[in-house]
C-alpha cells in the first residue's frame, strides 16, 4: 500500500506540472525593484538624533536635588515651587519630543508609501495594484490623521510654556534679590557668601530656561516642530556644568 501511494503521488505530480507564476519573482529582483529605503534614511536614523528640546530645556535631576553649603547641610538650594517647575518643563519638553519623533515617523511612511505606489505602476504588474488601496490608507490616511494628533497635542503643550515662564522668571527675581542681600552682608564663618553665589547662580540657570522656552514658542508659532537645526545653543547639562 506504501508503494502504491507513493507512484499515486508520483502520477499526480507528473500529471498537473507546476506552473511558472507571473508574479513568482525571485525575492532579489523583487527588492530591487520596490525597495524605497534605498532613497531615503530608515526612521530609526533620523528618529535617533531628534531629543533636541528635552537637552535643550532639561535641568538635570542632581542639579535639581543639589544642596545649600551653608550650615544646614540638608537645605535644598531650590525650593519645592522651583524644583516642580523644572520637572515640569523636563516633562513637556519630553512630550515635544515625542510629537517631534511621530512627526518624522509620519512623513518617512508616506514617503515610503509613495515610493512603493510608483514602482507598482512602473513594474506594470497587475497582480500588484490592488495594494494602491492599502498605500493609500497608510500612505496618506493614516499621516494626516497623526499630523493632526501632533498639532492638536503642540497647541496644548505650548499652552502650558506662559504660565511656566511667568512663575519661573519670579523664582529667578526671587533668587536675585536673595544673592544680592547675602552677597552684601559681611557674615564670615556661615557660608552666607558661598550661599549668595549659589542663589546668583540658580538665577542664572533659570532665566537661561526661561529665554529657552521663549525662543522655542517662537520657532514652534513660525515652524511647527521642524526645529532640529533652529537651535544652537549647547545642552542645559553642559550649561549646568559650566
Amino acid at each position: 500500500p506504501e508503494i502504491a501511494s507513493e507512484n499515486k503521488a508520483t502520477n499526480a505530480s507528473s500529471e498537473f506540472p507546476a506552473v511558472s507564476s507571473p508574479i513568482n519573482l525571485p525575492l532579489e529582483n523583487k527588492r530591487q525593484r520596490i525597495d524605497p529605503t534605498q532613497s531615503y534614511n530608515t526612521p530609526e536614523e533620523n528618529l535617533s538624533s531628534f531629543n533636541a528640546i528635552e537637552s535643550l530645556l532639561s535641568v538635570p535631576i542632581p542639579y535639581i536635588c543639589h544642596k545649600t553649603s551653608s550650615q544646614n547641610k540638608n537645605a535644598h538650594l531650590l525650593s519645592r515651587m522651583e524644583a516642580s517647575l523644572l520637572l515640569q518643563i523636563t516633562t513637556l519638553a519630553y512630550e515635544l519630543d515625542t510629537l517631534l519623533q511621530m512627526s518624522i515617523e509620519a512623513v518617512e511612511i508616506s514617503h515610503a508609501c509613495k515610493l512603493f505606489s510608483n514602482n507598482i505602476d512602473e513594474s506594470r504588474n497587475v497582480f500588484l495594484r490592488p495594494l494602491h488601496c492599502l498605500l493609500h490608507t497608510h500612505g496618506r490616511v493614516i499621516p494626516q490623521q497623526v499630523v493632526q494628533h501632533v498639532q492638536n497635542h503642540l497647541e496644548g503643550i505650548l499652552g502650558h510654556f506662559p504660565v511656566v515662564v511667568q512663575s519661573l522668571r519670579q523664582c529667578a527675581e526671587q533668587n536675585w534679590s536673595v544673592s544680592n542681600a547675602l552677597l552684601g552682608m559681611s557674615v564670615d564663618g556661615l557660608g552666607v557668601g558661598m550661599l549668595g553665589k549659589e542663589k546668583g547662580l540658580l538665577a542664572e540657570l533659570e532665566e537661561e530656561v526661561c529665554k529657552r522656552m521663549e525662543g522655542l514658542m517662537d520657532v514652534c508659532n513660525q515652524n511647527g516642530l521642524m526645529i532640529e537645526n533652529s537651535f544652537d545653543e549647547e545642552s542645559m547639562e553642559c550649561f549646568c556644568e559650566r
